[in-house]
């Protein structure tokens, strides 16, 4: 027998729904009509401040929301309620690129509300986003030993594992979930992403199929279609071709559906048929995004201001470090998973693939210099300080990398922002720069979907803005480092004449010549990035110039790259 409702009770619910309803129909107006009516009628309701606050989260007034959140806390009459608001302001944090402030909301709500799985969750996946992969292990085990019944811990450990390389590991997990619950389609899903990784590709699509008859509306598509199996004359086709064009259908399922659809009908070579559902496609994921093209060109303005000749000279010498990581670098789709690919054959080379702790170093250093104004970035002590803590948390970081092997790779592309610290950090490090035409370097981009952020890829111009970005910080650090200390791989080149490169890239390193890094497709080990499909294949020449085909498609790129798409 349920209980009624008081009469408060009825009216939050009521016009919580209504303005749920405004907020999905696209009209933002009346949503935060409903809320602010509310906030005026209950102002210390605990459901209607976490309600108010959680709407302005999605419309982006992150500074409303905060406020909200924190007068939240101060109505809270019970630790889940508390729970509840440090949850919300983790998520801004994280949104506004305050990771530490978002761990520590994050670790906040998951004490207080200690018998619900959703907080823990949320703070592992926060230490993810910072890099901190053990840690992040760590809280979820413990989460699957205290909910035994519940499959999302597995799932969310099998992808802190995925991120950190472990793909065998993250199969493990996956299988427990699915033992604790045989539907949930993220762990068929996922575990398709870690098969795929393994090149274990008829695998991957049977897991594939398998998330999808559990949840026929899973965005999961995109992944058939880059293991081949949604040839455009597939049944499913027109219904996401319809999909696609439905206002009412969620953006996640429509993006997915949309670069499908371009996959499979540029893997068919109709690239007249393809273009179209790309550039929907794009144009919905990047209206999901808060990007600003201007914070990167100011990003880049203040590396070239503070990494002078005379920085890299006054600090040249106070790292006592000797680990030698190979950094593979350069714009995504540009040839780094193939060379770190080609490496990871030689005996003497550990692959370490994406791994996220430069970003996060470089992100805390910038944080500590600036705040010393003024005197940024500080005294000789103070940097050589922060140095040296930098080195001692990547080295620290990467201890499993140094496993077994002389060296390893770090293969995270946009490293290339990071150049002079890692110089500063590792003089005995290798920096090979991977080089790949500009416009099949930012076409190869828009077409394809990313799992995390790559948030310049989903507007031509942009991509182009960005490529010249790139291009003018390579070329100040190739005038203000030593000559030599950064190696230059084209990948035409290594299409061309593989074995010639290769003996370049390892004689660069210090590394004996190996044939076996020839056979890179056969390279026993998971590769997790957008290139883990076409790593299993030999070395073909059909992605040199493919841009020629979308020619007329690809203007506001070329604008943007300063090309006349007229001249050779």
């Amino acid at each position: 027998m349920s209980v009624p409702m008081t009469d408060t009770a009825a009216v939050i619910n009521a016009d919580i729904d209504k303005a749920i309803d405004a907020f999905e129909a696209g009209d933002i107006v009346a949503a935060m009509s409903h809320a602010h009516r509310l906030l005026l009628q209950f102002p210390e309701d605990v459901k209607v401040l976490g309600f108010a606050a959680a709407l302005n989260v999605a419309d982006k007034r992150y500074v409303d929301a905060s406020t909200l959140y924190n007068r939240l806390l101060a109505a809270a009459r019970s630790p889940k309620d508390e729970a509840t608001a440090w949850t919300g302001l983790s998520k801004i944090a994280s949104l506004t690129s305050n990771l530490d402030a978002a761990e520590e909301a994050a670790r906040r709500a998951m004490l207080l509300d200690s018998n619900s799985v959703q907080p823990a969750l949320d703070f592992a996946d926060v230490l993810l986003t910072r890099g901190k992969i053990d840690s992040s292990i760590e809280v979820l085990r413990s989460t699957i030993s205290r909910f035994p019944k519940e499959p999302n811990p597995c799932v969310i450990l099998g992808n802190a594992l995925l991120k950190s390389g472990r793909q065998k590991d993250a199969l493990v997990m996956y299988d427990m979930a699915l033992k604790r619950d045989p539907n949930s389609s993220s762990a068929h899903f996922n575990a398709s992403i870690a098969l795929t990784m393994l090149g274990k590709l008829d695998a991957a699509r049977t897991a594939c199929e398998n998330a999808l008859k559990i949840a026929p509306d899973m965005a999961v598509y995109y992944q058939l279609a880059n293991l081949g199996a949604l040839g455009v004359d597939d049944p499913r086709v027109p219904k996401l071709e319809s999909l696609l064009q439905d206002p009412k259908a969620p953006a996640e399922t429509r993006i997915d559906a949309g670069f499908a659809l371009a996959k499979s009908f540029d893997d068919a070579g109709d690239a007249a048929r393809a273009f179209p559902y790309l550039q929907q496609a794009n144009n919905l994921k990047r209206s999901t995004l808060d990007y600003d093209i201007a914070q990167d060109r100011e990003r880049v303005s203040r590396i070239i201001a503070l990494f002078t000749k005379d920085f890299l000279r006054r600090f040249a010498t106070v790292s006592p470090s000797t680990l030698a990581p190979i950094f593979v670098l350069g714009m995504p789709r540009s040839g780094t998973t193939l060379l770190e690919q080609m490496l990871a054959g030689h005996s003497q080379v550990r692959a370490g693939g994406e791994l996220p702790y430069m970003p996060e170093i470089a992100r805390s250093m910038g944080i500590a210099w600036g705040s010393r104004g003024e005197a940024s970035p500080g005294s000789d002590e103070q940097v050589t300080a922060d140095l040296r803590r930098a080195i001692a948390e990547y080295t620290e970081a990467t201890r499993t990398a140094q496993m077994n092997t002389a060296r390893f790779t770090d293969k995270l592309p946009g490293n290339f922002m990071f150049i002079g610290l890692i110089h500063l950090m590792f003089p005995a490090a290798s920096i090979i720069h991977c080089r790949r035409d500009p416009v099949d370097t930012c076409l190869s981009n828009y077409q394809r979907l990313y799992s995390s952020d790559v948030p310049y890829s989903y507007d031509l111009a942009e991509l182009g803005q960005y490529h010249r970005l790139y291009q003018q910080l390579m070329r100040h650090w190739e005038t203000v480092l030593p000559p030599g200390r950064i190696l230059d791989v084209d990948y035409e080149a290594m299409v061309a004449n593989s074995e010639h490169e290769l003996r370049r890239v390892l004689a660069f390193c210090g590394l004996e010549y190996e044939a076996s890094c020839l056979d890179f497709q056969n390279v026993s080990r998971g590769v997790s990035t957008a290139s883990s499909v076409q790593v299993r294949k030999p070395l073909y020449d059909t992605s040199v110039h493919r841009w020629k085909r979308y020619a007329a498609d690809l203007g506001p790129l070329m604008k943007a790259l300063g090309i006349d798409p007229e001249k050779p």
